[in-house]
């Protein structure tokens, strides 16, 4: 039988099928309700459509084959029952892990536009927290979308140098993020102590804070995570004594190291930062953090900022990014400084990305020395 006679049989089967279809649909839109027939004029109906049925499919040359029943299995015979896979089991759902509870005090540490620090306590052990109280109001999605990322990335890390995320709440109308409580202020505390004592910055006190620094990016380099805000206002003391020096605000972190927006603060991103927020082409912002921890360690040895400028107007910031891109320091390091960490300064602060130190070798660089 040829293929062709199939084809033609099974485009008549099918017209078939459709104008019985369409012919049952129209009878049961018009017909009397079964209820009101009687039980012989049902049997008469039935037994029409059974042979209009058979005359269909005799017209399509379909045949019906003999319907058989199951013979009946012997008990030793029956398939046994099947188990439900785990994937076709049903599932129970896992109870929601409880959030610990966070305690707003009425002690304000700092405000923002948008967002409130108060002293809080968290969890059971009422620890003592800062707690970010961020508005809701007048940020769009993605705007909310970049907070709840932030919050994300930050609760991943874990290291000494690296401020702690014990947890973070949302409501309708805010988000809190609680953090480590930072006791002993930032580097633009001490530089600002210093220079109204007018004095340098103690030599050990910008060794120990560096290589801090330091230990928390060659972490954050070994997660895949990138900063790109490092400057003196990120970088806190934990405790009173200053002795611990811990990384803050990941709002612009990422776990893309290629990137070809702008972020950071103008006095230090790094040139090729600032060449992308004029059409410049992508950058990596691993070098660029090196870059921006150059201008701390700049900023630490001559309490001062390497490309200093105001940037209230659009002049303004033009002028200091060219400063920037040119990368000449507007002043140069005090002639009583090491000229090992002098080296080190120049080696980071290359305007060229592919010339500049990387990480691993700041790292390795004399001034540094061990890094815990």
């Amino acid at each position: 039988m040829s293929d062709t006679y199939l084809s033609a049989t099974a485009q008549r089967a099918r017209e078939l099928a459709g104008i019985a279809a369409h012919s049952t649909d129209s009878v049961a839109a018009s017909a009397v309700p079964p209820s009101q027939l009687s039980h012989l004029d049902r049997v008469n109906a039935l037994r029409e459509r059974l042979e209009e049925k058979k005359r269909a499919q005799r017209d399509a040359g379909i045949t019906t084959g003999q319907l058989v029943a199951p013979r009946e299995r012997a008990p030793s015979e029956r398939a046994p029952r099947e188990r439900a896979t785990p994937e076709q089991a049903p599932r129970e759902r896992a109870p929601r892990e409880a959030q610990p509870a966070v305690e707003l005090s009425d002690t304000l540490l700092g405000e923002g536009a948008t967002a409130q620090v108060w002293l809080a306590y968290f969890g059971d052990t009422r620890t003592e927290v800062a707690a970010k109280v961020v508005s809701k109001k007048g940020r769009d999605k993605d705007q909310i979308g970049w907070i709840r990322e932030e919050i994300a990335i930050h609760k991943r890390l874990r290291h000494p140098n690296i401020c702690t995320l014990h947890g973070s709440f949302e409501s309708l109308s805010t988000i809190t993020i609680c953090l480590s409580l930072c006791r002993g202020g930032s580097l633009v505390d001490m530089m600002g102590a210093a220079l109204d004592a007018g004095e340098l910055l103690a030599a050990a006190h910008v060794h120990g804070a560096f290589v801090q620094l330091l230990s928390a990016l060659r972490y954050l380099e070994s997660v895949s995570i990138v900063h790109r805000d490092i400057k003196l206002d990120n970088l806190v003391w934990a405790d009173a004594q200053r002795t611990r020096l811990q990384l803050i605000d990941f709002g612009y972190a990422s776990t893309t190291d290629v990137h070809s927006q702008y972020s950071g603060s103008a006095h230090f991103a790094a040139p090729e930062v600032h060449a992308a927020d004029e059409g410049g082409p992508p950058f990596s912002c691993r070098a660029a953090d090196v870059w921006s921890a150059g201008v701390v360690l700049f900023a630490m040895l001559a309490t001062a900022l390497p490309f200093n400028g105001a940037e209230e107007t659009a002049e303004e910031r033009a002028t200091l990014r060219r400063k920037v891109r040119k990368g000449v320091p507007d002043g140069s390091l005090p002639a009583e400084r090491p000229a090992a960490a002098c080296d080190l300064v120049t080696r980071m602060l290359i305007v060229e990305p592919a010339e500049r130190a990387t990480l691993a070798q700041v790292l390795a660089h004399e001034w540094v020395g061990s890094v815990p």
